[in-house]
């Protein structure tokens, strides 16, 4: 492969700086730069490129071809006789690393099973102790997300919470621990992820959402009204309906809740007012007051 071929396949993955395909930062560049997308089908086409055009050994040579100016052909004929120690060495990094790849495949594919089993072979490799906290934070996230989608609740916030640990200036981390919290039904711990996540990105119109659902399960109707009304106002996608939507179950649940509250306040007065009348009725004629209470006594549990 020639260097202007090599350059070229390198445009189409948007990358021409050799720093961006250091070993350890492949396949935390191809999550990101798969993340940009969304539409499915540019999604496909990234897939494709990065398993076609990612291979850690080949991009190790394109590296050296383009750091010297040469050709592949060069690059192997100048390393030859390092070959035969470096291929072991080489190969069990590698085998390794493809770790990771291994384990964000299975995840896109929903394989949660698969994806737990490499996200932690991943965490145990040598080489994940030579990632920044950064990317360690990025590996511990989607194996938050993977055990929360496998039901293992109390793991999948401990991943998260190593994550946390790890950037505890990212808001990402603390949304994903919520939607594990909110699985778990610990909605407390999920609010106050979220009331965190707010102070940290206050422009993600999904973390607002996300604390609406929240503050709705707990009857917190104002604030997640508030909270609805700040994702819809922040939201660029013209397509996503459901922040409109979800507004309108506020209200409605808002208004069941009132009236629920309007009922059981009017009840409560009539018990009063029942109370009362008895009291007098007692005074008056206790007989027709007996007759009255016992009346009462049978008619009221009717209306329950």
């Amino acid at each position: 492969m020639e260097r202007a071929e090599i350059i070229e396949k390198l445009k189409l993955l948007g990358i021409l700086n050799s720093h961006q395909l250091i070993k350890k930062d492949l396949n935390f560049w191809y999550l990101k730069k798969f993340k940009e997308f969304k539409n499915d089908q540019e999604k496909k086409i990234i897939i494709n490129e990065a398993k076609e055009n990612l291979d850690l050994y080949n991009k190790k040579q394109l590296i050296e071809v383009l750091n010297n100016g040469g050709s592949s052909n060069e690059y192997d004929k100048k390393n030859k006789s390092n070959n035969v120690n470096d291929n072991v060495n080489e190969q069990k990094y590698l085998n390794e690393d493809t770790l990771f790849s291994k384990a964000f495949d299975y995840f896109e594919e929903k394989n949660y099973k698969k994806a737990k089993k490499y996200f932690r072979l991943s965490i145990d490799s040598s080489i994940f102790g030579d990632l920044t906290n950064q990317e360690k934070a990025n590996v511990y996230s989607f194996m938050g997300q993977t055990l929360e989608y496998l039901g293992e609740y109390k793991d999948s916030f401990n991943a998260h919470t190593a994550a946390v640990k790890l950037e505890p200036n990212n808001a990402l981390h603390y949304y994903f621990r919520s939607q594990c919290s909110i699985a778990d039904q610990r909605l407390n711990n999920a609010l106050d992820d979220l009331n965190t996540a707010v102070n940290f990105n206050k422009k993600d119109p999904d973390i607002y959402y996300q604390r609406a659902l929240v503050e709705k399960a707990l009857e917190k109707y104002d604030d997640a009204l508030k909270d609805i009304e700040i994702a819809i106002k922040i939201n660029k996608d013209p397509n996503r309906s459901e922040f409109k939507e979800f507004k309108k179950e506020i209200i409605d649940s808002q208004k069941i809740k009132q009236k629920e509250e309007t009922d059981s306040a009017l009840q409560g007065c009539g018990y009063i007012l029942y109370f009362v009348f008895i009291v007098v009725l007692f005074i008056l004629s206790p007989p027709i007051a007996i007759i009255v209470l016992f009346l009462g006594a049978w008619l009221l549990p009717q209306d329950k």
